[in-house]
């Protein structure tokens, strides 16, 4: 269990009274961004829930990162994602970056916390930090946290994952956004700085937002294949 500070302050729901909700607590500390969150499910059916960012290792076989969750800050508003990360707005990329899901059963909850350090550098896996990485760092004074979920529907594959233990790959997920998805979202004001990427990156842009331009460009992944889908 990660001790809180006395400065901890609540996410705030933005669907407080439904099926599927969202409540936690974030704090910071000199180094650390503190970040934990609840998920009840009374929706009367058992959920997914994408807790397990994937990440490939350097022989490419794919293992849990928690911290490997998308991050990126948008007019002073920084968002972290439990689910699909953001894809690039074009472009030719790799799909191995979907989540896997831990089972949630009717009337149960699902809990985690996490530190991330500070100054927050934004973070998405189909942008590789490299020397030549560039950032500028900047203040955000909000935090949203978007959780994403799956109900059991037709055409929905849920299979094990023999090395990942009690998480499962659940097909097919639809990005963060999309008419189709799942997701539950809470947010707080606070005040910490942000190492912004300069250049190419991909950033959480909800329905009633445009792209902005460096999230237009195409990313370059060395030695990975895939493409938009």
């Amino acid at each position: 269990m990660m001790r809180w500070p006395e400065s901890s302050i609540p996410l705030q729901s933005d669907r407080p009274n439904a099926p599927v909700r969202l409540e936690g607590r974030v704090a910071k500390t000199d180094a650390e961004l503190l970040v934990g969150f609840r998920l009840q499910n009374e929706a009367g059916t058992r959920i997914y829930v994408f807790d397990a960012p994937l990440q490939l290792g350097s022989d490419q076989t794919p293992f849990v990162n928690p911290s490997g969750i998308a991050r990126s800050e948008r007019d002073g508003c920084v968002r972290l994602i439990w689910g699909c990360p953001p894809l690039p707005a074009i472009g030719t990329f790799a799909i191995h970056h979907y989540p896997l899901a831990t089972v949630v059963e009717p009337g149960a909850a699902f809990a985690l916390e996490l530190a991330l350090p500070l100054p927050l550098a934004e973070y998405s896996p189909y942008f590789r930090d490299a020397a030549a990485t560039q950032t500028n760092e900047v203040t955000a004074r909000r935090l949203e946290v978007y959780v994403q979920y799956a109900t059991p529907r037709e055409g929905l594959s849920v299979e094990p994952t023999p090395w990942a233990r009690d998480h499962f790959h659940v097909r097919p997920l639809p990005q963060l956004g999309a008419k189709a998805a799942e997701f539950v979202r809470a947010d707080a004001g606070l005040h910490f700085t942000v190492r912004r990427r300069i250049g190419r990156f991909a950033r959480l842009t909800l329905p009633s937002e445009s792209h902005e331009a460096t999230d237009l460009e195409a990313p370059v992944v060395p030695g990975w294949k895939g493409s938009r889908q």
